[in-house]
């Protein structure tokens, strides 16, 4: 199709179709009037900070820096324009609010993610543009290679998930590609001066606003950096002509950032934080340090391989990540050999910025994001690479097959993952089945709890209690249901012993790490719970990756913001001759 041969249109059909991949299914766990917050955790956050903003009366100050302030301003901007085009309301509810500021939040990250796999095609094809010898191997490589890059990108299962989520990573891996993208042109053979020193500086300017979205995505900064140096190599005062560039690369940057996070200046002490849990201090310096509760504990005293043997194969698939890292090797070697460095700017970046992932205890799956856009182009290197032009059946045969079955695999596990967008939530479904359990009950129903309700537990009351909520609150919280009379036991053998609930409900978050890790108090409360109660429901994942397990077993073991659209839960009911 000429249409998709053409570079403009390869970018529109990237765009468009990885836009349909992550629209579907975005309304998935909203705030509504049975339950008043979302079923992702941080989007309360997001969507408190968001509120606290007026640009109109001059209030820019979010009085939130756990993230920088960039995405919370473009979630502001997007809903302020649904308002004026009539797409949002005056709601009477404070949940309504909630959640139409979400909506605007996920909507910047469905559309700056599916922007990332255009993005991908492009930098992809600065790759195979410098790669190719002939006219004819250029038009090949360079559209179909690339093309299939940025079809890549769009697929990826975990991208697509957190696409659905008003968040920030999702929003800076599009910057960083942005970044890559403008470091990577800056070294085209044949360029002028000023117009490379105006992609350095384009570069610099994103990498200023990825550290405006996530302060870690600072690091893409190396790419612009690097291009300057390698462009000043060739003149003969090269460290001089370095230092030119370099200048005014990191005060185009820090303007970047100070644009998109104005309290690093106007709020300092707001910004800087309580270094307890708030602030930039928290999040970069005592977060990383202090890990987060159970989750990554026993995950290594550096996370590389965690990242690598367990986040991004959920990520990406695991014979994807495999061609990838074949990819990226060739790259290497053939850098070293060929002295062409149109590369060196992005896979400096990947590996840097992959070290630097290792010394944090704190491993979400989300973290690797920044990685795919260059880790894409890495793959389709391995497949293009014995590519022929003109057409040789014998010799492309093996690059067709291998597509087709990573296209076919990709599709499976991309299916999988927004497939779980578009039906009922499991933690719905467990509360839709406790009411018609409990419909013909004269008198509250009892219901045992592991924890305080939070984004994790089924909506028996219509707010929760995230932790910091006060004693107080939680107490109205639990007490809200009249129909329901609950009860935090958490995995407690003797209370639950002592208070006997009619039901136990628990969640695949609250059981996981204790599985994964042999928690033995956890193991003796299962042993406690499965002789006087029996496991009556499960909803949810029933399955590992691929594996299908029996009902009574706990499934496999996956990375924390995996289940953040699946978790299993578990409703167990009291045996009539339980002691």
């Amino acid at each position: 199709m000429k249409f998709l041969r053409a570079p403009r249109g390869a970018v529109l059909f990237l765009f468009l179709f990885a836009l349909a991949l992550r629209f579907i299914g975005l309304t998935w766990g909203l705030p509504n009037a049975e339950r008043w917050y979302s079923y992702h955790p941080d989007e309360r956050d997001i969507a408190n900070a968001v509120f606290q903003l007026d640009f109109l009366a001059g209030q820019w100050n979010p009085h939130f820096y756990n993230y920088p302030s960039l995405f919370l301003y473009l979630t502001y901007i997007v809903h302020g324009a649904m308002a004026m085009l009539g797409f949002t309301h005056a709601p009477p509810e404070t949940w309504s609010v909630l959640r139409e500021i979400i909506w605007s939040g996920r909507l910047v990250s469905a559309f700056l993610g599916a922007a990332t796999a255009p993005l991908t095609f492009l930098i992809a094809r600065e790759w195979f543009r410098v790669e190719s010898k002939s006219e004819t191997e250029r038009t090949g490589k360079k559209t179909d290679g690339a093309a299939f890059a940025g079809l890549l990108m769009a697929l990826l299962p975990g991208h697509i998930q957190h696409s659905h989520f008003a968040s920030v990573d999702v929003t800076a891996t599009f910057f960083v590609a942005l970044s890559l993208l403008f470091a990577t042109r800056a070294l085209r053979d044949k360029s002028e001066t000023k117009w490379r020193a105006k992609q350095l500086l384009l570069s610099a300017l994103f990498a200023g606003f990825a550290a405006a979205t996530k302060y870690n995505a600072v690091i893409v900064l190396v790419a612009p950096l690097l291009a300057s140096w390698l462009c000043a190599k060739s003149t003969p005062e090269k460290e001089r002509t370095f230092l030119r560039s370099a200048i005014p690369i990191f005060g185009v940057a820090l303007f970047g950032f100070i644009a998109g996070c104005p309290g690093a200046l106007r709020s300092p002490s707001e910004f800087w934080g309580n270094g307890r849990n708030t602030g930039f201090a928290y999040e970069l310096l005592v977060h990383p340090k202090q890990g987060h509760g159970e989750i990554f504990l026993e995950t290594g005293h550096f996370g590389w391989w965690h990242h690598l043997g367990f986040n991004l194969p959920f990520v990406m698939t695991t014979p994807l990540l495999l061609l990838s890292l074949c990819g990226l090797a060739i790259i290497v070697v053939q850098m070293s050999r060929t002295k062409n460095f149109v590369f060196l700017p992005a896979i400096a970046f990947t590996i840097l910025f992959f070290v630097s992932l290792g010394f944090s205890q704190v491993r979400f799956m989300r973290y690797v994001f920044p990685l795919l856009p260059v880790l894409c182009p890495c793959a389709v290197w391995v497949l293009c690479s014995k590519i022929k032009r003109p057409f040789e059946p014998k010799k492309i045969a093996p690059d067709v097959a291998t597509t087709f079955f990573l296209l076919f695999f990709l599709a499976r596990v991309t299916m999988n993952s927004f497939d779980r967008f578009t039906q009922i939530d499991p933690r719905d479904q467990a509360a839709q089945w406790m009411r018609t359990a409990t419909a013909s009950q004269s008198k509250p129903v009892s219901i045992g709890l592991a924890n305080n309700p939070w984004f994790w537990t089924p909506p028996f009351t219509k707010e929760n209690a995230p932790p910091g909520t006060s004693p107080q609150k939680v107490a109205e919280i639990l007490v809200s249901n009249a129909n329901y009379s609950l009860k935090v036991i958490g995995f407690d053998a003797q209370k639950l012993a002592e208070i006997k609930p009619q039901f136990f409900v628990m969640s695949e978050f609250e059981w996981q790490d204790k599985v994964r890790l042999n928690n033995a108090p956890f193991l003796q409360f299962m042993e406690s719970l499965n002789r006087s109660y029996k496991l009556q429901e499960v909803f949810g994942r029933e399955n590992g990756f691929w594996k299908s397990t029996g009902k009574a077993k706990f499934p496999s073991i996956v990375p924390h913001d995996y289940l953040y659209a699946n978790p299993q839960m578990r409703i167990y009911t009291r045996r009539p001759n339980a002691p």
